[in-house]
């Protein structure tokens, strides 16, 4: 046994003198592989297992491109963890893996900004299948599928929009489904003869029994202007975010047939138009 290890250890110095990684070294490598194969596969488990539990209905192509750059990331970190034990340079593997990088940025920098806008809005659960959204200041729909690179929306116009998850991270996204409602905005304008108080408490009135109307927030009644054309109401009742175009429209309709009844002018644009006769020329 003596004897053994005496070899082992001479032939260690002899491959150390030759350049070449010692037995040690090659066993830490071994180790550090085998303990990041290891990690990798637990944490793509949990992530696994995470998206399992949550009702997200993302797209099985999205999540498995996920599954699969969370392994190989981590086992590319414990490969370029062993490479140093061995005795490779850490400015070259650096430099590798940069250059490689770059390469493969530059070819599909499109392809990369879509799939990473994918990524965080999977793990970050920005939005998922089922929610409204508002995205590129007035894209108003509901979230159909999270794909690969692109979203599919559902809009209000019963219109299929596919945006890629790249054009939308760069704007403003609006879930209107985190909170379950949204505030419609309605403008009506009055004359200045009509009586405003009476026409404000209508307004109310209408709204408070709108069954489409949430009690909670409050909806608002208020003077925003006073323009030329006469007085300017805004109403701002919240409704479930599905309702918003049904609140819109019954408000509005309703708003205009009781204000009639009561007598209540809305201002129409009038122009008045003078036809200047020339005058006759005596011969």
């Amino acid at each position: 046994m003596k004897q053994l290890i005496e070899y082992v250890l001479q032939a260690n110095d002899s491959l150390m003198s030759s350049g070449f990684p010692g037995f040690i070294h090659i066993a830490g490598a071994i180790v550090i592989i085998l303990l990041g194969r290891w990690l990798a596969r637990h944490t793509r488990g949990l992530f696994t297992a995470a998206m399992a539990k949550t009702d997200t209905h993302v797209n099985q192509k999205v999540v498995y491109t996920i599954e699969q750059i969370i392994y190989y990331g981590i086992f590319s970190i414990a490969i370029s963890f062993a490479l140093i034990v061995l005795g490779v340079p850490i400015n070259s593997i650096i430099l590798f893996f940069g250059l490689f990088l770059v390469l493969v940025g530059l070819a599909f920098q499109t392809t990369l900004n879509n799939l990473a806008a994918t990524i965080i809005f999977v793990v970050f659960q920005t939005y998922k299948p089922g929610d409204w959204i508002d995205v590129l200041n007035g894209t108003f729909g509901q979230v159909k599928r999270i794909q690969l690179f692109t979203t599919v929306i559902l809009t209000q116009p019963k219109n299929m929009v596919t945006i890629p998850n790249g054009v939308i991270m760069e704007g403003n996204i609006i879930n209107y489904s985190e909170l379950g409602y949204r505030r419609v905005d309605i403008a009506i304008t009055i004359t200045y003869e009509s009586d405003l108080m009476k026409a404000k408490q209508i307004m109310e009135q209408i709204l408070a029994q709108n069954e489409l109307v949430l009690d909670d927030p409050k909806p608002v009644v208020g003077v925003e202007n006073l323009s030329p054309r006469g007085v300017e109401f805004y109403l701002w009742p919240f409704t479930l975010v599905e309702h918003y175009y049904d609140t819109l429209f019954a408000v509005t309709e309703e708003v205009k047939l009781k204000l009639m009844e009561a007598g209540i002018t809305i201002p129409v644009l009038r122009q008045d138009v003078k036809l200047i006769q020339p005058e006759s020329v005596e011969a």
